[in-house]
């Protein structure tokens, strides 16, 4: 006849033995005490703090609030790009900001070595400027939304990175406020071109200024040219001349090549504006 080895039989050496056999056993390894365990027991770890409350970007002020997941941690930070440390500021309630800082916090606490540091970047927008968009850009890659063009964030080669405002197919048409009227040497806004993704500079950019925000009279165009073939992202700045006038508006349209050019692997298909920052001086 048949023989089964059943659950927990011994075999030669004193070893149990966990085979199948000709029953189910519905009652084996579903008990509280058959889950398996996973613990870190050769070291502890501290996590970074956390910012709980305070705005990334910000007119006037922002008050930040930090936390620590473990109870009785105690926080430390600097508001000067420091490294913290037990000699820095301890944390113990929410601080206001008042300019562009940066946060950097680390916890300690008993029986743990300290935490990694972590930094959060505040930045104050001038004169508490405003900014309207006239046309809206894509949200896949706002940067947050309309105050990104004026945070004070600039972008890098990458144009994944978040800190891209793109525009597919159409132009970007922006009005910045300064909130009074105020006396302006130059202007200008940050560009990103980087063709394999079908992102291109504009054909031109074109500054105006007003006092009502109505009536906006030109004061300075930039134009770079036909896009040509190029390898590669490239950043630039189109900047005006000296414009040497007050307003207190300040309009950028920056004109879309529309679709991408024949010579292009994309031709026919819309072309992307990506901009990160209008800077007005």
């Amino acid at each position: 006849g048949k023989s089964y080895i059943r659950h927990g039989d011994v075999m030669a050496g004193g070893e149990l033995a966990f085979v199948m056999g000709e029953r189910p056993d519905k009652a084996w390894g579903v008990g509280d005490a058959d889950v398996p365990v996973s613990a870190i027991i050769d070291f502890s770890i501290l996590p970074v703090p956390c910012v709980t409350a305070g705005s990334r970007i910000f007119s006037g002020s922002t008050e930040v609030a930090l936390a620590s997941i473990v109870d009785g941690a105690r926080i430390h930070y600097t508001l000067n790009g420091d490294e913290p440390g037990a000699g820095s500021n301890l944390y113990e309630k929410p601080f206001t900001l008042t300019q562009s800082t940066t946060v950097r916090a680390v916890a300690t606490a008993e029986g743990f070595p300290p935490s990694g540091v972590v930094t959060a970047e505040f930045h104050r927008i001038p004169y508490n400027r405003g900014i309207r968009l006239d046309t809206s850009c894509s949200g896949m890659y706002s940067a947050g939304g309309d105050m990104a063009l004026i945070d004070g964030l600039r972008g890098t080669l990458d144009f994944r990175t978040g800190l891209w405002q793109g525009y597919e197919g159409v132009d970007l048409d922006a009005v910045v406020d300064l909130g009074r009227v105020r006396r302006i040497n130059r202007i200008a806004t940050g560009f990103l071109q980087d063709q394999n993704s079908w992102i291109f500079f504009p054909e031109m950019v074109e500054y105006s200024i007003s006092n009502d925000g109505k009536r906006f009279a030109s004061a300075a165009k930039v134009a770079p040219g036909a896009p040509a073939p190029e390898e590669g992202p490239r950043i630039d700045s189109f900047a005006s001349g000296k414009i040497g006038a007050s307003a207190r508006y300040v309009r950028v349209h920056a004109k879309n090549i529309g679709l991408c050019p024949p010579w292009h692997a994309g031709a026919g298909g819309k072309a992307w504006i990506f901009a990160d920052e209008i800077v007005i001086e």
